[in-house]
């Protein structure tokens, strides 16, 4: 198999099942709009970094399965977006500020979420 893909039979079909159960549960949609809110209650109550909401764009980055954690005791999907402001003169017109995370339980429920600001430079 190709550089970067699952080298076995069961690495394909975990990686099949993770991404239908994403699908079925719709939870980059369910992230993407949980995302959204927690953007707009903290524009409302004056918590972004002052930076603008209008100029947000939330960009989706990456999904995994994570079956061991540091501190989490269960297994859980993780899916992140990046968070961006409009910069025309930054790589695609736009600055990275931070991240949100959304993580979701094994039966698709939401479990937590963050949402972190890289320091300003």
């Amino acid at each position: 198999m190709g550089e970067g893909q699952p080298n076995s039979i069961i690495g394909t079909d975990l990686v099949e099942l993770v991404q239908n159960f994403t699908k079925c549960h719709s939870l980059k949609e369910e992230a993407l709009s949980a995302c959204w809110k927690w953007l707009r209650s903290g524009d409302a109550e004056g918590h972004l970094d002052s930076y603008p909401l209008e100029e947000f764009q939330v960009v989706f980055a990456w999904s995994g399965l994570v079956v061991e954690h540091h501190s989490l005791t269960y297994p859980f999907l993780e899916i992140h977006f990046g968070l961006y402001i409009t910069d025309p003169l930054a790589y695609l017109n736009r600055k990275r500020i931070g991240y949100y995370a959304y993580l979701a339980s094994l039966d698709g429920q939401f479990a937590d979420e963050y949402l972190v600001f890289n320091p300003k430079t």
